[in-house]
């Protein structure tokens, strides 16, 4: 599991750590919704939204980095 939070060089990945947080609890609160309603909602455009957000800037984080080349330490 903490392989998942380290960038390809084994160091810990803080953006991934902030994504994980943000996804699980837009998912979190969107399963207890749907749980204490027993009703099944769907997403909002503004979840949607936040999603989007969050997988775009993991992957334009990724494709930066790639680019530019990250000076290592």
């Amino acid at each position: 599991m903490s392989k998942a939070f380290q960038d390809d060089e084994g160091n810990s990945s803080s953006m991934r750590i902030v994504w994980a947080i943000c996804v699980l609890t837009v998912m979190g609160v969107w399963a207890y919704v749907c749980i204490s309603t027993d009703k099944l909602w769907s997403f909002s455009v503004g979840d949607a939204t936040l999603m989007a957000f969050l997988f775009g800037g993991k992957v334009g984080q990724k494709y930066l980095e790639k680019k530019n080349g990250v000076p290592k330490e």
